[in-house]
């Protein structure tokens, strides 16, 4: 068994932004998530083809152990620079309890139904895992990219199960400019889903049906799975969908 979380600095809370590239020969090269201090390892898996369309997106949780413990089908249309959210288990964390007796999320993978310009339906996949015993760094900030996901905002992981953001004690050193007004500090709010503009002259495909497993997804699980129980390795990136861990 692997072992228990010692703390959680993911996000609570998520929203990305679809960034289609025409050359996607490159695009599992966009990647500034892999190589964070917080971050074991990334997998991405470009479209062969270039979507101009996404139909829906859906959204996995894994444990530590490569349980899955959320799964949600998001609908579309999305198209280029819209925006979809979406609340992490993380969220439901309670300080009342140990980590031990409560679902924390460890792997997340998205999961991309698209079609092209013709109506051939085009899918990507991209996931990463989450270093829960490091406690001194957030592992993902707003700008961060991988593959054609742009994390475009988030809400920070409770304090009080990340070091790594808890709030600093006030200091008793007086300020320098003591007629200037504090700053007042506020939560990252997730603004609301942009209504996606339809695509009415492509043709529809089926979306997959939540609540059960996509090919792609048992892939990404799978892997996940066999490169979980091996030491830690580099991969190349691009159409090899393989899972880069770096662990400290």
């Amino acid at each position: 068994r692997l072992q228990q979380a010692e703390c959680v600095c993911s996000p609570r809370a998520y929203t990305f932004k679809l960034m289609f590239v025409f050359d996607f020969d490159q695009t599992c090269d966009v990647n500034t998530i892999d190589g964070k201090p917080g971050i074991v390892g990334t997998s991405c898996q470009p479209p062969a083809l270039t979507p101009v369309v996404i139909d829906s997106v859906q959204i996995l949780e894994l444990n530590r152990d490569l349980q899955m413990i959320a799964q949600k089908l998001i609908p579309g249309p999305f198209i280029k620079e819209d925006k979809f959210s979406y609340t992490s288990v993380s969220a439901q964390l309670t300080p009342d309890e140990p980590l031990v007796d409560q679902e924390v999320p460890s792997i997340i993978v998205l999961i991309l139904y698209g079609r092209n310009v013709a109506g051939i339906p085009v899918n990507s996949q991209v996931s990463w895992e989450y270093n829960l015993t490091n406690c001194d760094d957030e592992p993902i900030m707003t700008g961060d990219k991988i593959g054609i996901i742009e994390v475009d905002n988030y809400e920070t992981a409770n304090p009080a199960f990340c070091p790594a953001i808890a709030t600093d004690p006030p200091t008793s050193t007086p300020s320098l400019s003591p007629t200037d007004p504090p700053t007042a500090t506020s939560t990252i709010t997730i603004p609301p889903t942009a209504k996606p503009t339809p695509e009415p002259t492509i043709p529809p495909t089926p979306s997959p049906v939540a609540g059960s497993m996509s090919y792609a997804a048992s892939f990404s699980l799978s892997h996940m799975s066999k490169a979980s129980k091996g030491k830690a390795h580099n991969a190349g990136k691009g159409k090899s969908g393989k899972l880069i861990r770096q662990r400290s």
